[in-house]
């Protein structure tokens, strides 16, 4: 969790355009945190309504929570900037939005049949890393080296996160069987 910790940090460093200026890290650093543990929570929460409510159920008390909230996002809306009110504006969010709604349902599935420690990390960790890839590669740019090293504790730490859960798992149901005296192990 730590290398995790630290890979948003890193993640989040961008060198100024202007010669003479100190690294920045975004203004915007503490709404991710928050956004984090807001995700953290939603996943705990989650695995656990999951044992009496439907994926189906829980996406749709999800999508009624997010619209609840539209006037919150609208009274945080910067009307002073331009925005797109034409045809293009609600395609191009509906083809933003679609696969993070997508996401969203697919993940309340994946915590549904696997543990929360491992599909957590796995969903919530590496997307960052795939969308750093994939914007690097359209806009043909080669990444920061703090980026590099951000990237890949996200990985580490993603990989770290599952890997050591599905040991102790494994370990888990291994330990029954371990411990039967060997008189009550049936031979075949």
């Amino acid at each position: 969790m730590i290398l995790a910790l630290v890979a948003i940090v890193l993640l989040s460093v961008q060198t100024p355009t202007a010669p003479g200026h100190a690294v920045v890290v975004g203004r915007w650093l503490p709404g991710t945190f928050a956004a984090l543990t807001m995700w953290g929570v939603q996943a705990y929460v989650g695995k656990f309504a999951l044992r009496t409510v439907r994926p189906e159920s829980l996406f749709f008390y999800m999508t009624a929570a997010a619209v609840v909230l539209c006037p919150i996002a609208w009274r945080m809306t910067d009307f002073g900037v331009p925005i797109n009110w034409g045809l293009t504006g609600p395609v191009l969010t509906t083809a933003i939005q679609f696969p993070n709604s997508l996401g969203a349902l697919l993940s309340t599935y994946a915590m549904r049949a696997g543990k929360a420690t491992i599909v957590s990390p796995t969903t919530n960790g590496l997307y960052p890393v795939i969308a750093i890839v994939l914007s690097l590669f359209i806009y043909a740019r080669i990444p920061e080296r703090w980026n590099v090293v951000g990237m890949v504790l996200a990985i580490t730490g993603t990989v770290l996160m599952s890997y050591g859960e599905a040991l102790r798992e494994e370990q888990l149901t291994a330990e029954p069987s371990a411990a039967l005296p060997a008189s009550d192990v049936v031979q075949s």
